[in-house]
């Protein structure tokens, strides 16, 4: 079972829960909650040149809010972490394009966004999410923009609290989750609507797809004017969608308290199906909804696409070198048997290797005495030997060859032979012959390979006066058309 860990300071009191997932069963197995007091505040951007410190820059530990009071009281080990957020002039559309990949969407995203919004892009992040191909062949594109400022704020916020999460994405972005926790439950073209604090968060499924996502702010639920006009954009989304695609929402399914059913479903003109978190996810509360479905977009195993995550672009999550060391850390006990393994292994090897090397040198050394007597006294040692071997080389080379032939005598004995072979084979012809002081080399032309056989077979049988010791034979091949040639090797004997 995989643990996360899923942040949510949108709610007040902000909460983080712990969560058990396997396989697509999600367990809440501990909450928390903690009093922030506002850690991040709306961006203004009414002026938008100033810019938070950049998320690299070293806060000082006491400056600013913190998420600490919150994660301190975490004591169930966790893996990974999501954070939801405030989605403050957080907005989201889906847009058209002819075309669907990555590089291309990187370089043009910005420019085709800035053509349906009547404000600089340039302050916003602008996080895509490629969905499906369109049946003319081409692709719609899921987009959301969130305000560079803010996201600074909240990964500042973030470094300061010494919290990495790999996903930072809104309430709005993670409700979906259900879909995938209980696909057969809702109808495959539904939507869902979750109420927490003054944001109504809207997720559309088509064709048992998450497509869209969008957040609605609303000042005031017991306002009868300020839920007319929710109710009213409530109405305009669902409709914007139906359009887009040309389908019907055949479901409606309400999380969350603070809207009345019943107003809601008779301003619809639709019927609604109230829901639980309970039910998709084991132990967790209404309330606690966004955190805990956050959950099952961070499972190792298949995790469902995520059309709202703000760690994305410049502010992509790298875990590389963060899970390099967890993974260390979790290593460690492993890898310190192993190395003491290898350290015991390479000790044992040397004090063996040693021992050998120790009885080679005593045996070597009663050779040498036995072999040299004269050493039976002294300390055998390998100057002693080269020196010994040294006084042999001189010897042997005022001696010269060990042959008691010379090459006159050797040429004498092989012109011999070769006559004689050459009474039994008249088309025998020499065609090299080599002396030196202790072999003879002679290459033959024959033409028959029977030939060879027969001098060999003559040279070994009749050597002159025990000249020759060794007779080798190799046959070389064809020599023109028909002609066979063979080698022969004659070491002379020795002393």
């Amino acid at each position: 079972m995989q643990n996360i860990l899923s942040v949510d300071i949108a709610s007040e009191p902000a909460c983080a829960v712990v969560l058990g997932v396997e396989d697509k069963t999600v367990r809440l197995l501990s909450k928390y909650y903690a009093s922030l007091n506002d850690p991040v505040s709306q961006p203004d951007l009414s002026n938008p040149g100033h810019m938070p410190l950049d998320q690299d820059d070293q806060p000082s530990p006491e400056a600013g809010p913190s998420l600490r009071p919150l994660l301190d009281q975490v004591k169930t080990p966790w893996h990974s972490a999501a954070l939801l957020i405030p989605p403050h002039d957080c907005l989201s559309m889906n847009l058209t394009l002819p075309f669907g990949d990555k590089r291309s969407l990187e370089k043009v995203i910005d420019l085709e966004v800035q053509d349906f919004v009547p404000f600089e892009v340039e302050d916003f992040l602008v996080q895509y999410h490629p969905l499906h191909t369109l049946p003319d062949g081409r692709h719609d594109i899921h987009v959301n923009l969130l305000p560079r400022a803010y996201l600074q704020s909240i990964l500042k916020l973030c470094k300061h609290s010494q919290f990495d999460p790999m996903i930072i994405s809104t309430a709005a972005g993670v409700i979906g989750g259900a879909y995938y926790l209980a696909p057969d439950f809702f109808e495959a073209n539904s939507a869902l609507l979750f109420v927490q604090g003054k944001w109504c968060h809207l997720c559309i499924r088509m064709d048992g797809k998450v497509i869209a996502n969008r957040v609605i702010s609303f000042s005031a639920l017991n306002d009868r004017h300020a839920r007319h006009a929710l109710i009213t954009e409530i109405k305009l989304a669902l409709y914007a969608n139906e359009e887009r695609c040309g389908a019907t929402l055949s479901g409606i399914y309400l999380c969350g308290a603070g809207l009345p059913l019943e107003e809601l479903q008779q301003n619809l003109g639709r019927e609604l199906t109230p829901i639980k978190a309970e039910q998709f996810v084991r132990g967790a509360e209404d309330n606690l909804a966004a955190a805990a479905l956050a959950g099952v977009f961070l499972r190792d195993l298949e995790p469902p696409p995520l059309l709202t995550n703000f760690r994305a672009r410049e502010f992509a999550y790298y875990p590389q070198i963060k899970e390099l060391f967890r993974g260390v850390k979790m290593l460690g006990p492993y890898l310190a048997g192993l190395a003491l393994l290898a350290a015991l292994y390479l000790t044992a090897s040397y004090l063996f290797k040693e021992h050998r090397l120790i009885r080679m040198e005593n045996a070597l050394a009663t050779e040498i005495r036995a072999q040299l007597p004269e050493l039976q006294s002294g300390e055998v040692s390998l100057s002693t030997v080269n020196e010994k071997n040294k006084r042999l080389d001189d010897e042997l080379r005022d001696l010269g060859s060990p042959s008691q032939f010379t090459p006159l005598d050797a040429f004498a004995a092989i012109s011999e032979d070769l006559s004689r072979a050459a009474k039994e084979i008249p088309e025998l012809s020499v065609t090299s012959l080599h002396i030196s002081s202790n072999r003879i080399t002679t290459e033959l032309d024959t033409p028959d390979y029977k030939d060879g056989e027969r001098i060999e077979k003559m040279l070994k049988s009749k050597r002159k006066n025990n000249i020759y010791c060794k007779v080798e034979a190799e046959d070389l091949g064809r020599s023109g058309l028909t002609n066979k040639r063979f080698r022969f090797k004659i070491r002379l004997c020795e002393q």
